[in-house]
């Protein structure tokens, strides 16, 4: 929706992309990816080329549908680094389930400099048949080596909180 350019360039996917000024968040491009199957979950990646003068907040919204399940800012003066894919580099925005059987991604302009709309992939995520196994801090299977490790509470932190120790020279370690 809106009014986009098109730019060639040799390091795009497919070696071209289409671009936006900053705006108000009037102006989208929409990748919209049907035959998905309803209940997977899929991970969601974007390619752009990175160049200075490029949105450091470019907003992503993922919807199923028209509902949104998130909105991801990137930025878009750094290249892409999470996976090579076709020979070239993708961010992941995150994974999704889809209930209607489409992941639909867009990017508008309402952003503080050039938004680039390049591509989207999409790759289905394994269920594992068992959970992951995970020994947290304090748990058995967890050990300690050396002295003065301090214990921190962080509801950020996995099972709200961490052990962490000053530098030294090495010979304190956790297990």
């Amino acid at each position: 929706a809106g009014s986009w350019s098109s730019w060639n360039d040799t390091n795009a996917y497919e070696q071209a992309f289409r671009y936006h000024a900053a705006g108000s968040g009037t102006n989208t491009a929409s990748w919209t990816l049907d035959g998905l199957e309803q209940g997977k979950t899929y991970q969601l990646l974007a390619t752009w080329t990175a160049e200075s003068n490029r949105a450091t907040n470019a907003p992503l919204s993922v919807l199923d549908g028209s509902t949104t399940l998130a909105t991801v800012r990137i930025n878009e003066q750094f290249a892409p680094v999470d996976q090579t894919i076709d020979n070239h580099t993708w961010q992941s925005i995150g994974t999704y389930s889809t209930s209607t059987g489409a992941l639909t991604v867009r990017l508008s302009d309402d952003a503080n400099a050039y938004v680039i709309a390049d591509a989207i992939c999409a790759i289905e995520v394994e269920t594992p048949a068992t959970a992951p196994a995970v020994i947290d801090n304090g748990d058995v299977g967890f050990s300690e080596q050396g002295s003065n490790w301090l214990g921190w509470s962080e509801t950020g932190a996995y099972q709200s909180d961490f052990r962490y120790h000053a530098p030294g020279t090495g010979q304190n370690t956790t297990t």
